[in-house]
């Protein structure tokens, strides 16, 4: 199923389904005294259960678009602010439910992306407060052997040992009547999961049935000296194109020394000579193909241990199996978000 089917089928689904909800709506509105109470109740599960298929519908779409590959804008962010900001939009209901928050975090920075961040705590928190009807949410968040450590800890309902392993695959609910007093998609976690797995973290949970659960993520922390490290290694850029040296060098000139090639036989023979810690390449050039100067590169036992990050305008769809069987190791397609072009490459760099 590609994107634009997906997409098209949603909104073949959401068009009828805005109709039923509106309309069951505007109907209760107007009802007054001309329905009756089981009328009206009618309508309210109408209502009810078309807001749970649109939750579902925007859900699937979400777990496709992580899935298919979605653009992370990468900034520093305040952990601590992100995860009193989510809190403090629970306070109410928190407050409703007699139940206590106890935070300890740690001022920790992250190169990550914000609004990702707080989509993956809004979910866990929201989670930890809707199954909690008595007690406390304890959220820590410290520094530990190069990750910031996450956990969300509550004295709710729990879960069985037996659903834990699936909880993050998605449509993993309770059932019975605990599926009824707290309704959902059974997608929230997974989402989670893979927004987290994409931040370049993990998750994991620990519950017990009645007595409540811990979920704890951990997400990768920027090495304080990795700039000074990085100022040491070198980036080849194989492009005759002038302007889109420029770019790179805009980018990256800060980070690491950038040597240039405007051919590809110079590319692999300063490839040999310097070694560097990473190679961007174009895919047309002068005198060889990229994909040729990849070959070459692979098959050489001096250069096939550098990673190879061909940078092209190519929209891929010609090009897409033949780029991935040629051996490179990342693709870049032009224009690029700075944030990923600079997380990628060192990404590579750090390999």
């Amino acid at each position: 199923m590609n994107k634009e089917f997906l997409h098209s089928i949603s909104h073949e689904l959401k068009s009828p389904l805005n109709s039923i909800l509106t309309l069951s709506k505007v109907l209760l509105m107007q009802a007054d005294s001309r329905l009756t109470l089981e009328e009206k109740e009618y309508l309210e599960i109408i209502e009810r259960n078309g807001q749970k298929l649109l939750a579902l519908i925007n859900d699937l779409i979400e777990v496709f678009e992580i899935d298919s590959g979605i653009q992370l804008s990468v900034t520093d962010v305040s952990l601590s602010s992100v995860l009193h900001n989510v809190c403090e939009r629970y306070e109410g209901i928190m407050h409703k439910k007699g139940l206590q928050l106890h935070m300890h975090c740690e001022n920790i920075m992250l190169n990550s992306d914000e609004s990702r961040l707080y989509q993956i705590f809004e979910n866990l928190i929201d989670n930890a407060v809707k199954f909690t009807e008595e007690g406390s949410i304890t959220i820590s968040a410290y520094k530990k052997d190069g990750h910031c450590v996450v956990s969300i800890t509550d004295t709710g309902i729990g879960i069985r040992s037996e659903y834990c392993d699936a909880l993050f695959t998605g449509f993993t609910r309770a059932s019975g009547s605990l599926s009824s007093k707290y309704p959902g998609t059974g997608l929230g976690l997974t989402i989670v999961a893979r927004l987290i797995a994409l931040l370049g973290g993990s998750v994991a949970v620990d519950s017990q049935l009645g007595k409540g659960s811990t979920f704890t993520v951990r997400l990768p922390l920027q090495k304080e000296h990795e700039d000074l490290q990085q100022q040491h290694k070198t980036i080849l850029v194989i492009d005759d194109d002038p302007d889109s040296k420029v770019v790179v060098k805009a980018l990256l000139s800060k980070l690491y020394d950038i040597v240039e090639a405007h051919s590809g036989q110079e590319g692999l023979n300063l490839a040999q000579d310097i070694q560097p810690a990473c190679i961007l390449l174009d895919l047309s050039l002068p005198d060889l193909h990229g994909l040729q100067v990849v070959k070459q590169l692979k098959e050489n036992p001096h250069t096939h241990h550098i990673p190879v990050i061909i940078v092209s305008a190519s929209s891929l769809k010609n090009e897409q199996s033949t780029i991935k069987a040629s051996g490179c190791d990342d693709f870049i397609q032009k224009p690029f978000a700075i944030e990923e072009f600079v997380l990628k490459v060192q990404h590579w760099v750090a390999q």
